[in-house]
């Protein structure tokens, strides 16, 4: 069963919140996490719902949204000060 976006995305908050125990790694931590989770929505949307769309399509439907809702929220993050992202005061 799929898990909504909204549930999905805090969960990466989170874990973006607790991958490191310093502010200073957090930046770097935040484009590793991007830079993987981008590569596996691309490599699923060019390819395995490309195949599997007929016989899935409801799922792969909900699987794109969910993945439109990860790149609008690293559109926000982006735009995010880094100095927000890393938890300190601007």
């Amino acid at each position: 069963m799929l898990r909504s976006s909204g549930r999905i995305n805090a969960l990466i908050l989170q874990l973006l919140d607790t991958l490191v125990q310093t502010a200073d790694r957090r930046e770097t931590d935040y484009a590793t996490v991007k830079h993987e989770l981008q590569g596996h929505m691309h490599v699923e949307e060019a390819t395995l719902y490309r195949r599997m769309e007929r016989s899935m399509h409801k799922r792969i439907a909900a699987s794109i949204e969910e993945h439109n809702s990860f790149r609008k929220n690293f559109g926000r993050l982006d735009r995010t000060h880094p100095e927000r992202r890393r938890g300190s005061p601007v």
